[in-house]
């Protein structure tokens, strides 16, 4: 089953590629309120894989796909993907021989309540609330939280940074907030805190 998980995922992999989202929207919102027709700006997105899931139910194969942009995904869109890999199974002899005729097929966005699994995912996260668990220099495990103000995914030196909140005031040294700098090798769990 490995060897075929491998294949399939692999499969996957080599369709998603190729895929991309485009997106039209409003180049300036002071034109939905004129009576000239709106100018759209079109926007070309890649798609990539955060999870991927192939197993078994009772003679049934199911596959589960997490995908997503650096600006997110719809449900649209993942729609639109579902109908692409289905598409593209039809006609591929390597589909045939990894997947089951009684095959089903999940396409959706990762839960933000679930840990980031992929490094570009903190690109679409910038801003937002994390809480972090991670290993520091004495190999330790600390747990931060913090807004993600910087995520370098390129070169030798990866990492996430937070701006935290201080403690107490008697810690105020300097007009910026405290920052942390998380090297990406070191986290064990990164989860986005919604916020209302």
């Amino acid at each position: 089953m490995q060897l075929r998980y491998d294949q399939a995922k692999a499969w996957v992999e080599r369709l998603l590629e190729h895929y991309t989202v485009v997106r039209e929207q409003v180049a300036d919102s002071d034109m939905l309120n004129s009576d000239t027709p709106s100018a759209l700006h079109t926007e070309t997105l890649d798609v990539y894989l955060v999870h991927f899931v192939f197993r078994n139910n009772n003679g049934r194969d199911i596959l589960e796909l997490y995908v997503d942009t650096d600006k997110g995904i719809t449900v649209g869109e993942c729609a639109k993907l579902s109908r692409h890999i289905l598409e593209m199974m039809d006609s591929s002899p390597d589909a045939a021989e990894l997947f089951s005729d009684n095959f089903r097929l999940e396409v959706s966005s990762p839960d933000v309540s679930k840990p980031i699994r992929v490094p570009r995912q903190y690109v679409k996260n910038i801003g937002r609330k994390l809480r972090v668990r991670f290993l520091d220099n004495l190999d330790e495990e600390r747990t931060v939280e913090g807004r993600l103000k910087t995520a370098e995914l390129h070169g030798d030196d990866k990492f996430i940074e937070l701006t935290t909140q201080r403690k107490k005031k008697a810690d105020k040294t300097s007009d910026a907030p405290p920052t942390v700098k998380i090297p990406l090798d070191r986290i064990r769990d990164a989860i986005v805190q919604v916020e209302f």
